[in-house]
């Protein structure tokens, strides 16, 4: 072993005064029914009480401590210190689950120990002094047939150690259903919805990253033209934020029920335990709880993240491609994301009709039929009068649609989604990601204003209105750039420029989305 045990003496006296010979490691490393005085490794004796604490957890966890807390609150609590303490700490925990897993009398409290084991591979690894003697003692127990479902666990953990040593620790402590999946040794389910609600399903671990789940929706929905889609976090109303390839997806919905990691003071600390500068990490923890309170992300989204129109002879060679692109836009106009006048809602529900349903037929689609199914054609607003549903309304929008619906009979479904592209795409808004900017240059502009990239270049658009202020085309657009709390575009020639800045959080996506358009145009040129 390339580590040192505290000494561990029998009895107060012996204790204070430091006599007698401290217990052998076969005596510190087995099964303890009451309370440790202090840290197991010498080189955690400066976090006694932290180690104390962790073992007050694992044998609450493990039912050997009464406690009026639910056994997962015991471990969540314990992930949550660990993964804020110094590495020695996580250690330590490692080296006191050896211990309450060796000569346990109680096979329930054996097992629950396991699974915590199995909890803190999910989490973080053990440090390289510790890699040895863990693996030496989790393959051990691997091949021990006497006890069948801790042997069961311990395979598991064996199997799952190299890739957390690997990967490193995570960012967020597990969610209640990881934990569950992890106690039974099942993986975890994930849905993935479309826009219009359609969903997959997933099965991933603890290690399963973004780009993982990514290359799964391409084989399931049969993607040959891949590079225009990712994945999102979704909240309602339209919020979504774009998914970096390299996160563990099940950190991403962890992130959903979890509070930040905080310090004993407060302050938004790294999963490391390396503090931030004291001034930074009060800011940014105004922001994170800030943001928390007005943004709740609850499910998982995959649409294109680059929105590219039709005359692009790669999305049209790829009818799987298209049809996703369509249900985008679709969804973009029914949920006014996308602002429409009365001519442009008749034509696209009417392309919508005929897409989804074939021609028109006299004898289906009567009077009423369409009513009950408005809002899956148009946007609900224009169907409301003073804030309620206004029957009048609706007849006259089923009315109007149902007229135009008789002039697109003829076309296939492919081609009534390619002339709702088409319709659409025309907008200069359309394809947009939008980001919620503060400014202070545009003295004539609200503050915040609605900033939208899309395949074209970068907008300004007013939030109410959902007016365009200001339109930059890619070729106006000089460089751009980013901080944590910038992001900054540079428009102009080579004559004459104009640094525009803007206070967002988002400048990191701005900045990547920005970038993969450009290189898609370069590519595709």
């Amino acid at each position: 072993m390339e580590f040192k045990f505290a000494k561990h003496r029998h009895g107060l006296f012996n204790r204070l005064f430091r006599l007698g010979d401290g217990f052998d490691e076969s005596k510190l490393l087995s099964f303890k029914k009451s309370l440790i005085k202090k840290a197991l490794l010498k080189m955690n004796r400066d976090l006694d009480a932290e180690a104390v604490q962790a073992f007050k957890n694992v044998m609450s966890y493990m039912g050997d401590r009464k406690s009026s807390k639910q056994p997962i609150e015991h471990a969540k609590k314990m992930l949550r210190n660990l993964m804020i303490a110094p590495a020695g700490l996580r250690d330590e925990v490692y080296m006191q689950l050896c211990k309450q897993t060796t000569q346990n009398p109680k096979l329930e409290s054996t097992m629950k120990g396991w699974e915590l084991m199995l909890f803190c591979l999910a989490t973080f690894p053990p440090s390289k002094h510790l890699k040895t003697f863990l693996t030496d003692y989790i393959e051990k127990h691997s091949k021990d047939t006497t006890q069948p479902k801790v042997q069961e666990l311990a395979k598991l953990a064996l199997a799952r150690l190299p890739t957390i040593i690997l990967m490193g620790q995570r960012k967020q402590v597990p969610s209640a259903l990881e934990l569950e999946c992890l106690k039974e040794m099942k993986a975890v389910p994930l849905r993935v919805n479309l826009v219009n609600g359609t969903f997959k399903t997933f099965n991933v671990d603890p290690y399963t990253l973004v780009q993982d789940v990514q290359d799964q929706l391409v084989q399931k929905y049969s993607l040959v033209v891949t590079s225009p889609f990712a994945l999102y976090e979704a909240a309602e109303a339209n919020v979504e934020r774009i998914l970096d390839p390299k996160d563990r997806i099940l950190d991403v919905y962890a992130s959903w029920e979890n509070k930040p990691l905080m310090d004993e003071k407060g302050a938004p600390t790294e999963p490391t335990g390396k503090k931030k500068d004291k001034k930074a990490a009060v800011k940014e923890n105004k922001e994170v709880i800030a943001k928390m309170e007005g943004v709740r992300y609850n499910s998982f989204l995959y649409k294109a993240k680059l929105v590219l129109k039709t005359t692009s002879k790669e999305i049209m060679s790829d009818p799987e491609c298209i049809n996703l692109i369509y249900l985008q836009a679709v969804s973009d106009v029914v949920t006014s994301r996308y602002p429409a006048n009365e001519k442009d809602v008749t034509v696209l529900a009417a392309l919508q009709l005929q897409a989804t349903h074939g021609d028109f037929k006299k004898d289906v689609h009567v009077p009423g039929w369409l009513t009950p199914k408005l809002a899956e054609y148009m946007p609900k607003d224009l169907l409301m009068k003073k804030g309620k549903a206004s029957t009048k309304l609706e007849k006259e929008w089923e009315q109007m649609i149902l007229a135009k619906y008789t002039k697109v009979s003829g076309f296939t479904s492919l081609e009534a989604k390619l002339n709702y592209l088409d319709y659409v795409q025309e907008w200069v808004f359309y394809g947009a990601t939008f980001f919620m900017v503060e400014q202070r240059q545009f003295k004539d502009y609200p503050s915040p204003l609605t900033l939208g990239i899309n395949c074209e270049g970068v907008l300004l658009m007013h939030p109410e209105k959902k007016t365009v202020l200001e339109n930059y085309q890619f070729t106006d657009i000089v460089t751009w750039g980013h901080s944590d709390e910038k992001f900054i575009v540079v428009v102009g020639n080579i004559v004459q420029q104009r640094k525009l800045i803007f206070k967002t959080p988002d400048g990191k996506a701005m900045n990547h989305l920005i970038h993969d358009y450009v290189k898609f145009k370069v590519k595709n040129k």
